[in-house]
């Protein structure tokens, strides 16, 4: 294993030990990715809390993109994790998170603070808030960060 992992820089072994015994595990993390991962955090920061460059967050979340596209993309094409799988562990990734944020905002509401209403949160959690939103067919307030992880998860449903 040594000489192959010589003689492709790692990249084939890696993977190949990800597929070992016809089950996916999760790929050796990419140190390289984290010194973007923080460039991109902190233009967001940047963009959100320091006026001179509230152009900047925009930079940030498309790097975010970029950085997921990647991995996807590693995920999918590489280490040919079928689709069903990919979704199974992408939903399972986010959702639950996401079903915490919506349910403690959406008791935020009930109890008459600045939650989210019911359109809102029903948009949120099928991932379509972007669209709504867009068309002005929806207020989002509390939510509105949710619109990013809708475009990601429409663009791998395409």
């Amino acid at each position: 294993m040594a000489d192959h992992l010589a003689k492709d820089g790692g990249h084939r072994g890696r993977h190949a030990a990800c597929l070992a015994g016809g089950r996916v595990t999760p790929a050796p993390r990419i140190a390289y990715l984290d010194g973007w991962r923080g460039l991109a955090i902190l233009a967001v920061l940047l963009g959100h809390f320091w006026a001179p460059f509230n152009f900047a967050g925009g930079y940030g979340v498309e790097l975010f993109f970029v950085l997921s596209g990647r991995l996807m993309a590693d995920i999918l094409f590489v280490q040919k994790l079928d689709l069903p799988t990919f979704f199974v562990r992408r939903f399972s990734r986010i959702y639950p998170a996401l079903l915490a944020l919506v349910c403690i905002l959406s008791a935020v509401s009930l109890f008459g603070g600045p939650g989210a209403n019911a359109n809102e949160a029903a948009a949120s959690l099928t991932f379509t808030i972007n669209y709504l939103a867009a068309f002005h067919w929806i207020e989002t307030a509390n939510l509105a960060h949710i619109w990013s992880v809708a475009v990601e998860e429409d663009c791998f449903a395409l």
